[in-house]
């Protein structure tokens, strides 16, 4: 806990209670970012995205975990977990009971509220018992920042947060201990939120022009409204996170994926292609920051567009790339990969560039390839 962020040390469990949780999350980590604590930043929007799945994966996890190294304290807990679950349905019950007929109960509120409390008592010291084992130590805890930016082994990760006030990237890397800050001052929460509405205005008129190619009708692609909004991702947003990171311009002639790189389990050599990988929140969740870039034919030439730096993916929070304790490297002859090429659907075209991507995808794995075609059915799928 942090002195002096006052309002915002809040839990962030707690701040989800509103109604605009995602929003508060957000305006929570700018006034860590103006106090000067941008790993506590990290930390709070982290915890505020996909709340309950995040935390049912993390119960499993450390359950397992748990389990193999200490399975008397595991089977303790999930028998705790059980009961407060058996006493909340029974106290709910009760309260359904009670007011009904409140002479026929047979147990009363406040004694299925003494033993609910009791049992989480229980639980809470178990809790703290087991935070006392050695590798357990933030069992059930939040990830602290230490603990996170492990999580960016394959790459950075950068994090895009639109306040009311300010917009920032966070840049996580695995081996240095704290966060690069790049202040975002030429964007904001509301000309990322236009943006978002221009893009739903594009891919309407692109529907619109799709559907009179298919009619055999002429149609002019309006480049330049695409090249203008492009442009200020990349001069406002991807640019100066490329400028922090020192990125260079890659090598267009090095092979583009290998059967290592597609499985996760190899480490990057100084000569393989640099991966970004873009955590956006609130508006920019729907902003093609991979696309960013000059598209004017006067910047043919690499080094105006995202991709002649770097592979971006995109990933929902820091949590989803960690590695798992029980991931062993799989080696290449047992990689098994299917792809599958999806076939026109019903009033729609083809998506162009499919067959080229899955040529791209089968030129280091041709030994483990299991293709399905246009003609495959669902079935085969």
């Amino acid at each position: 806990m942090h002195r002096g962020i006052g309002y915002y040390v809040l839990d962030v469990s707690v701040i989800l209670l509103s109604s605009r949780g995602a929003d508060v999350v957000r305006e929570a980590a700018a006034a860590a970012l103006d106090l000067g604590f941008p790993e506590l930043a990290v930390e709070w929007l982290e915890q505020g995205r996909s709340i309950v799945w995040g935390e049912l994966l993390q119960l499993r996890g450390s359950y397992d975990q748990l389990s193999s190294a200490h399975s008397d304290h595991a089977h303790r807990l999930r028998d705790l977990f059980t009961a407060l679950d058996h006493a909340g349905a029974t106290r709910e019950k009760s309260l359904t009971t009670f007011s009904e007929s409140a002479d026929g109960a047979t147990q009363t509120l406040q004694q299925e509220a003494d033993r609910h409390r009791a049992l989480a008592i229980e639980r809470d010291k178990l809790l703290q018992e087991i935070r006392r084992l050695p590798g357990f130590e933030r069992f059930l805890l939040p990830k602290d920042f230490s603990q996170l930016r492990a999580s960016a082994h394959s790459g950075p990760v950068v994090i895009l947060n639109a306040a009311k006030h300010r917009c920032d990237a966070l840049i996580v890397l695995a081996d240095v201990d704290h966060v690069i800050h790049v202040s975002l001052p030429h964007f904001t929460l509301k000309r990322a939120a236009d943006h978002q509405i221009l893009l739903k205005t594009f891919l309407r008129q692109a529907h619109a022009i799709r559907s009179d190619e298919r009619d055999g009708k002429t149609v002019t692609w309006d480049r330049g409204s695409w090249e203008s909004f492009l442009a200020p991702l990349w001069n406002g947003i991807v640019k100066p996170v490329l400028d922090a990171l020192a990125f260079s311009v890659r090598d267009l002639t090095l092979p583009r994926f290998t059967a290592d790189s597609l499985i996760g389990v190899s480490k990057q050599s100084p000569g393989d292609i640099s991966r970004i990988f873009w955590c956006p929140t609130g508006p920019f969740v729907f902003l093609p920051i991979h696309a960013a870039g000059f598209y004017d034919s006067q910047y043919s030439l690499p080094g105006h567009k995202v991709f002649d730096f770097a592979i971006s993916s995109y990933v929902p929070t820091l949590s989803i790339l960690a590695r798992s304790p029980n991931l062993h490297a799989v080696p290449n002859d047992d990689l098994r990969l299917l792809a599958v090429r999806q076939p026109p659907s019903d009033g729609l075209g083809q998506l162009p560039g499919v067959a080229s991507e899955i040529a791209y995808i089968k030129e280091p794995t041709p030994q483990s390839w299991s293709p399905l075609w246009e003609q495959s059915k669902k079935y085969s799928v």
